[in-house]
């Protein structure tokens, strides 16, 4: 997401999604505006400011609000009027086109795809910006000169919601979210918004569960304020999303406080997983997290088949980004890949064309001749003899029926070599009890069945591992034995 210190946090449809552009391929560029670093370039979520920029025609005011307050006699106080924001509305065909200093305000829409669907489900709307001579003009070039305007940003806010929705509502496209970005600075004067807004969910004739109200939590600072603006959206009967998890200063505890309806990670969980293996096995934990609080999860900016897989393997609900489509001035214009080809991909390229539900299936065979092995008398070191030497296995042991070690590891000769010596504390199993782990407890109240654990932490050398265990009679003592194996495994 590119970002500009202006002072103001800026994130929202005019700001954060305007489009600009790119000379260099031909296609247009989202640019993102808030406040922190820049960022963007070559994966096509953001652009140098250079790429595509527009500056403001030289006779405009320099004053932001100076000749929209002074037309139709606006102040501040009167933006809450929807009435008086449609008259800076007008129709070009069936599309709404806003006026702002000169300034043609258009919408586009961005699907928000759902596999399980399969087909989209709500679409993102964003706005275009051109100047008198149909040039498109940055975010850096139209919101730079809203520094510290609070009216200016406020007016711009509402002027583009009030577009996207007669445009949404004019496409008619069934049985669909509209989600829409709101400006922190509007959440922050709710006496100015609830008229206005009110006013323009009963003149649109979108009924108010088809809306989602983007939030990007992370740039306001008063939770009071943050849960007094969910309340207000909420009783309405609206749907609220927080935008942008993850970036900034993202809280989880307001995640849990607030309980959104929708949670949407930042672009940067979803870059960073392909290529980031722990990465990787911590997204799926903080998806179920949000799925805990009752929050459905969409990956945003999803642009290549990577991201697309490891969005999938993390149990997210729904999908946005170029991969799926891009935004367009008509919704059902957007070229959505067909899901059946996109389904088929992804299950050819997830985990390198390795299925781990197939993998852990020969292995449960492995692990039950390995513990009848012990149970007829064979020490551990022979028994899993054969087991031992797979590439993913990392440690076989025995527990007492009190969750004790019984004896040694015995350890994969070749993990001996590569293991973190960081780690060589927690190495030494003498006298360690096992008794709080999920898989004991399960193997001991199951006898004779093979259990298998969720990934988790090895405590023997910080490796993320799943464990099989079973539980068995070796004469009068019961005996649990238990093997760990690498997540995500290599082989079988």
């Amino acid at each position: 997401m590119l970002r500009l210190k202006l002072g103001v946090s800026i994130s929202y449809d005019c700001l954060r999604s305007t489009f600009s552009t790119n000379a260099v391929n031909g296609r247009n560029t989202r640019v993102r505006v808030g406040s922190g670093q820049r960022r963007g370039g070559a994966r096509g979520n953001g652009v140098p400011l250079s790429q595509g920029d527009a500056s403001v025609p030289d006779h405009q005011d320099d004053t932001i609000a100076a000749a929209d307050l002074a037309e139709d006699g606006l102040s501040i106080e009167s933006f809450a009027d929807f009435a008086r924001i449609s008259r800076r509305i007008q129709t070009d065909g069936r599309r709404a086109i806003g006026q702002f200093r000169g300034l043609r305000l258009q919408s586009a829409f961005q699907p928000i795809f759902s596999f399980a669907h399969p087909r989209p489900v709500g679409y993102e709307a964003l706005a275009r910006v051109r100047d008198p001579l149909g040039q498109p003009v940055s975010p850096a070039a139209l919101f730079s000169r809203s520094k510290g305007d609070d009216e200016g940003l406020v007016l711009l806010d509402r002027t583009c919601r009030a577009i996207h929705m007669r445009n949404f509502a004019a496409a008619d496209p069934g049985m669909c979210w509209l989600f829409l970005n709101v400006h922190p600075q509007v959440i922050l004067d709710r006496p100015w918004y609830s008229t206005f807004f009110t006013q323009m969910i009963e003149t649109s004739g979108i009924a108010p569960h088809r809306i989602v109200i983007e939030v990007v939590e992370s740039e306001i600072a008063s939770e009071a304020a943050l849960a007094e603006a969910v309340s207000f959206y909420r009783d309405l009967g609206c749907l609220v999303a927080m935008d942008d998890f993850g970036s900034g200063f993202s809280n989880i505890n307001r995640i849990w406080k607030i309980r959104p309806d929708i949670v949407k990670l930042d672009r940067d969980f979803i870059a960073q997983a392909p290529r980031n293996p722990s990465f990787r096995q911590w997204l799926p934990r903080l998806v179920s997290l949000l799925h805990e609080v009752g929050c459905l999860v969409v990956a945003e900016g999803v642009e290549t088949e990577g991201e697309a897989v490891a969005a999938m393997e993390a149990d997210v609900d729904l999908f946005q980004g170029y991969y799926f489509g891009l935004p367009v001035d008509t919704i059902g214009a957007a070229a959505i890949r067909p899901p059946l080809a996109v389904h088929s991909s992804l299950r050819n390229r997830g985990n390198g064309g390795k299925d781990p539900a197939r993998i852990i299936r020969r292995f449960i065979g492995m692990v039950a001749e390995a513990q009848t092995g012990i149970a007829g008398g064979a020490s551990i070191v022979e028994a899993a003899a054969l087991l031992i030497e797979r590439p993913s296995v990392q440690r076989c042991f025995l527990l007492d029926a009190d969750g004790g070690q019984v004896g040694p590891n015995v350890i994969n000769p070749r993990r001996a070599e590569r293991d973190d010596r960081k780690f060589e504390p927690l190495r030494d199993p003498t006298g360690a009890n096992w008794v709080q782990r999920p898989y004991f407890h399960r193997a001991v109240a199951n006898p004779g069945e093979i259990q298998v654990s969720r990934p988790y932490l090895s405590l023997t050398g910080a490796n993320i591992c799943l464990t099989f265990s079973v539980a068995f009679e070796m004469g009068p003592k019961i005996r649990v034995f238990c093997c760990d194996l690498d997540w995500p495994p290599e082989a079988a």
